[in-house]
């Protein structure tokens, strides 16, 4: 049910005009105990769908639905009946945004906020043949993020640049900050 539910989110927009876009960035993991220092992952990749509507010439509200995905890749451990396994900490997150759109000059500066579900896990590979053992451990919750970007739209192509704040909601982790350049669609 809830895949057919964020499809329509993500199709619809397409339907009437809206944006579809992909974000690629560095995400920096913030702990709830003030010993463990932040932790960077390797890499963030999100995709988007979103449709603006018009209130002036110059302003424009919205709607957002954004899927992330981030990986820190933390070694090799033992794991039990598997023998060597590589461990990653992964962030995985479902999004349903606000955002309110300025234009001044040939750029849009955008700022917004919505709510979210994310999970954080330790998940396990084999290193002798890379095949997926399973979650060692998880925690998810619910939370909320504010971001801002700006971003340069020629026609159908559109470039910018985004910093995003978070609460996740999880007893391990404070919050999520996710810095990203994206690329995207728009029609």
């Amino acid at each position: 049910m809830s895949v057919v539910v964020l499809s329509l989110l993500i199709l619809t927009p397409g339907l009437f005009g809206g944006e579809l876009g992909v974000k690629l960035g560095n995400l920096d993991l913030r702990w709830n105990d003030p010993r463990i220092p932040t932790t960077s992952f390797d890499g963030y990749a999100a995709i988007y769908g979103e449709k603006i509507f018009d209130v002036t010439d110059r302003v424009g509200i919205g709607v957002q639905v954004e899927i992330g995905y981030g990986a820190k890749k933390l070694g090799k451990y033992y794991c039990q009946g598997y023998g060597d396994c590589e461990v990653d900490l992964t962030y995985t997150t479902l999004e349903l945004n606000l955002k309110n759109l300025f234009k001044v000059w040939f750029f849009e500066i955008y700022l917004g906020g919505g709510v979210s579900r994310s999970r954080f896990g330790l998940d396990a590979r084999r290193v002798s043949s890379d095949k997926y053992v399973g979650t060692l451990a998880e925690e998810s919750g619910a939370g909320t993020q504010v971001f801002g970007g700006i971003q340069w739209v020629f026609k159908f192509l559109g470039l910018g640049a985004e910093y995003k704040y978070k609460t996740v909601g999880v007893p391990s982790v404070k919050s999520v900050g996710v810095a990203t350049l994206n690329i995207f669609l728009r029609w």
